[in-house]
């Protein structure tokens, strides 16, 4: 029997860009001497609406979801989506977690 990805540690990286240290160009010195990043062309925004599909287990995800027609009117905060609430910190609640020897399963 395989590992399922979700708790296989080699597969953290799966479906994430490279790692990349934070450097934002500017035009001119003066702009860079300022530091203004919120009207800088070379900015992207990530507020506003997602496109995401809400899969209650793992295996009930699209595993192409790049590729499907999916209706992006959902919330704009995944994490209030289920029956949980909204996650408010980078830890998980001790219920969310089973240990199994050393290393924690998330449910």
């Amino acid at each position: 029997m395989t590992t399922p990805e979700w708790n296989d540690p080699a597969a953290y990286e799966w479906g994430t860009e490279p790692t990349h240290a934070s450097l934002m160009p500017y035009e001119t010195l003066d702009e860079a001497m300022r530091a203004d990043r919120r009207d800088s062309p070379y900015r992207l925004s990530l507020d506003g609406e997602w496109k995401f599909h809400w899969s209650s287990n793992p295996a009930s995800r699209l595993l192409d979801f790049a590729g499907e027609d999916v209706d992006g009117g959902g919330p704009s905060r995944p994490a209030a989506v289920g029956d949980r609430g909204p996650v408010t910190s980078d830890r998980c609640r001790q219920r969310d977690v089973r240990s199994r020897g050393r290393r924690p399963i998330l449910r």
